[in-house]
């Protein structure tokens, strides 16, 4: 599985319970306010295709695989990070 940070501002009033829900179904860390990394053998593009619908117009929502090079410190995903190898 590769990993994936997902991303995301979430300004509209309106209900997110199942943006969390859909994020919350993959393997995933909680990174920092609005950045989740997930697992899937998905693409980026179909990550982005099913969480979109799922958040407002006035909502800003990013997608990218992880690989190579990472640096951090202070946050619970870095055994996550390590134990996916990348």
């Amino acid at each position: 599985m590769a990993l994936f940070l997902v991303c995301y501002e979430l300004h509209e009033l309106q209900e997110y319970t199942e943006f969390y829900d859909a994020l919350e179904s993959y393997p995933h860390c909680w990174a920092l306010e609005g950045c989740c990394l997930i697992a899937t053998n998905k693409n980026a593009y179909i990550v982005y295709l099913e969480l979109a619908p799922l958040v407002g117009s006035g909502d800003s929502l990013f997608v990218c695989s992880l690989g190579g090079q990472w640096f951090g410190a202070g946050y619970q995903c870095i055994d996550v990070l390590n134990e996916k190898g990348q």
